[in-house]
């Protein structure tokens, strides 16, 4: 029998050296979980003084009081149209479940996404990290779960809601007669509890991920992920089917059309006119959706496209138009100020979208960290854009101050230096920070915190990112950086200067066998740097894994034939299908793994034929399979791979809020997470530690294992974690 992580005796101090006095309890057990850095509201009367973390989900009463999921903050705000003021309402800021028949502001929730508000002003919630949706009485402020078992999954169907599986949901809207309509995002349904029995049934989507369906009845069509729902007094609803880049409508009839967006768009370049044909838009990856009063103008968030868009419908859906109302025309993400003309100022990734009863439009500018409105100043008809809550700060703090105290947003890649230092991109605060493994203080080396892309050529620490994920170190000790939002690849000297290795900034694919520097990424989210000093970009949104040969400096196609899917397995790995890779590792041997996060699925290509082959995942969404063929396992959402010194290859299956590993003898097995969503365990064994989306992996020269605990806001290690017996 195979222990999954074995518990052996003290680890010598002398063996660890500094590092295990630092970041590590002194009498740290193999095996030990403990955080090394982060865990440091501004609740308040002022809401543009107060830090809102990541605001996604908003919704207005009818007394025009705004809520707002504060998701990384496992918060809901409120800010009263009385005074102006903004409170919590309900989460106490630690991610978890609890709290169901008592006072919401003692409950926890984890990663709280979308709100709806009934005729009565009650709240909603889709408690997303917990699988539930979630229902806060205006009246008593009493919070209670209204479906979800919380166990992910989907079951349930025609039963009762309380007992049903949902997976991950995002969206939540409820008609006049309190029917709750739900976006359950990866089981790629929209899915309805009935108000007079408690019933939940499926209304669209047949599970597996697609496109297909239009003028069929819905439950036969096929969603990608959708993330918003909303229902107009008709009793039509309407979809942000985000993977698909489209708005989608169930008419009353029951049947699927599509209302908005072009099917495979979204990674077409973005053409904003001041008002087109609804069908002929590029969305991208839109998030939310919601009605105005009349019902006769859906607001979008088309999150990728940093804009917030109108659809202005028609009887006739062919002849629906579309108009920008706020957002950067050419859809570059930004943030440029107070009282701008909202049709040309700039969001950054906003996610939700909401009209109160005045008409004003109101919206969560997530990447920005505010809330801001489209509101008419005076008698003047121009609609100007303002913040009406949040600073522009996230969770940042600790500077030159000890790791442990230290406030991080979303930390999601790690690299450690030949010194042992430890490097992480703190993706939501755009920086890159270190931890001195001597003094355990920590410092930023490369971001100002402002997102932008300007400073190249200069000082790292004077440079704008935008939310950097992966960074890898060369064999000279270069540090290179995924600058993510900005479709680049960054390389850090020696010097401190930084400079760009890799994309022209557009979000597109150009260049084969040219210079780096003038090739096009889309959203690259990893890198891995081979012994001959060839760094590999997980370049996501096209699909593919990019080379640069940094001898030459040259860029080269590695995997991927750029359309999404999966297919190709012991062939070229030129020609094989992925979807949205996220993680990228190299072995001694040069072979490349690749988690495949879109297809649930961990691939290797061959470093000497170039074949590629699947040897993780059998690409169902589960937790299953350990102890039995790495290939029958099932995961959930790998995006991140890391190898120890033996070889074995673990992999964060983000979803299923575990570290797993394929062994020397390809079995799988899990060596960190008890799969409850929440932070805990410090101090104990890994296996029974619960964490939340964990991310990026590195390992030290002693083969302590460090992780980003993404959602979770810190970084933590594993001592030297054990996969077989000795």
């Amino acid at each position: 029998m195979v222990n999954r992580l074995t518990t052996v005796g003290l680890i010598a101090v002398a063996a660890m050296a500094t590092l295990i006095l630092v970041v590590m309890p002194t009498h740290a057990q193999t095996g030990e979980i403990a955080t090394v850095a982060g865990g440091g509201v501004g609740d308040g009367s002022n809401p543009t003084l107060a830090a809102v973390a990541s605001p996604t989900g908003i919704a207005i009463d009818s007394h025009s009081n705004i809520y707002v999921a504060d998701s990384a903050a496992h918060r809901i705000r409120k800010i009263d149209a009385a005074n102006g003021a903004i409170s919590t309402v309900a989460g106490t800021g630690e991610p978890g479940f609890s709290g169901d028949g008592g006072p919401a502001e003692f409950a926890t929730l984890n990663s709280p996404f979308a709100l709806a508000i009934d005729d009565d002003d009650n709240l909603y919630i889709a408690d997303s990290g917990n699988n539930r949706i979630r229902k806060l009485d205006v009246t008593t402020g009493v919070i209670a779960t209204v479906a979800g078992s919380g166990r992910p999954g989907f079951d349930g169907e025609g039963g009762p809601a309380l007992d049903a599986s949902f997976h991950v949901p995002h969206g939540v809207d409820v008609d006049h007669d309190n029917n709750i309509y739900i976006a359950d995002t990866l089981n790629n349904r929209i899915r309805k509890v009935n108000a007079f029995n408690g019933t939940v049934t499926t209304i669209a989507g047949q599970g597996a991920p697609g496109s297909a369906g239009d003028l069929r009845l819905a439950v036969e069509a096929f969603l990608d992920q959708p993330k918003g729902v909303a229902v107009d007094d008709l009793g039509n609803v309407y979809i942000a089917d985000t993977g698909n880049h489209l708005i989608r409508q169930i008419t009353k009839l029951g049947v699927m059309v599509t209302i908005a967006g072009k099917k495979g768009a979204g990674v077409d370049p973005i053409t904003v006119a001041a008002i087109s044909k609804a069908q002929d838009a590029v969305l991208r990856s839109p998030l939310s959706v919601t009605l105005d009063r009349r019902g006769r103008n859906i607001y979008v968030a088309d999150t990728g496209n940093h804009l917030v868009r109108r659809i202005i419908l028609e009887n006739v859906i062919e002849n629906s138009l579309i108009t920008t109302e706020a957002g950067a025309v050419d859809g570059s993400p930004g943030y440029d100020g107070e009282r701008e003309f909202a049709s040309v100022s700039s969001l950054y990734s906003p996610s939700g979208v909401a009209v109160s009863p005045g008409g004003d439009v109101f919206i969560s500018d997530t990447g920005n960290r505010r809330v801001r409105t489209i509101a008419r100043p005076g008698e003047s008809r121009a609609r100007f854009l303002i913040t009406v809550a949040g600073n522009g700060e996230a969770t940042f703090s600790g500077e030159d101050a000890p790791a442990s105290e230290a406030t991080l947003h979303f930390p999601s890649d790690i690299a450690i230096d030949t010194d042992g230092n430890i490097y992480f991109s703190d993706t939501a605060n755009h920086r890159v920070r270190r931890v001195d493994r001597s003094t355990g203080v920590i410092s930023t080396v490369v971001g100002t915190g402002t997102v932008g892309n300007q400073g190249v050529g200069g000082q790292g620490r004077d440079a704008n990112l935008d939310s950097p994920e992966g960074i890898a170190f060369d064999s000279e000790g270069r540090l290179y950086i995924a600058d993510t939002g900005n479709h680049r690849v960054l390389v850090l000297d020696d010097g401190g200067v930084i400079r760009t290795l890799a994309g022209d900034g557009r979000a597109a694919y150009a260049g084969v066998s040219v210079a780096a520097t003038e090739a096009s990424l889309n959203s690259p989210t990893a890198l891995a740097i081979d012994a001959a000093d060839n760094l590999y970009i997980a370049d996501t949104a096209n699909n593919r894994i990019r080379l640069v040969v940094l001898e030459t400096g040259q860029i080269f196609t590695f995997a991927g034939d750029g359309s999404a899917g999966f297919a190709g397995d012991e062939g070229q790995a030129t020609r094989a299908k992925l979807n949205k890779p996220e993680g990228l590792a190299v072995d001694s041997e040069g072979n490349l793994i690749i988690a495949d996060t879109g297809n649930r699925r961990i691939r290797r290509v061959d470093g000497e034929t170039k074949v590629i082959s699947t040897i993780a995942g059998n690409g169902i969404s589960a937790f299953a399979g350990d102890e039995g063929p790495a290939i029958q396992a099932s995961l959930v959402e790998p995006r991140r791979v890391a190898m120890d010194a033996d070889g074995n290859i673990f992999i964060a299956d983000a979803l299923n809020h575990r570290i797993r590993a394929v062994k020397s003898d390809g079995t799988m097995t899990t060596v960190a997470g008890n799969g409850i969503i929440s932070f805990a365990g410090d101090g104990g064994a890994a296996l029974a530690a619960s964490m939340n989306r964990p991310l990026g992996m590195a390992f030290d020269s002693d083969g302590n294992l460090y992780f980003a605990d993404s959602h979770n806001d810190r970084v933590r290690v594993i001592a030297a974690p054990v996969v077989d017996e000795p």
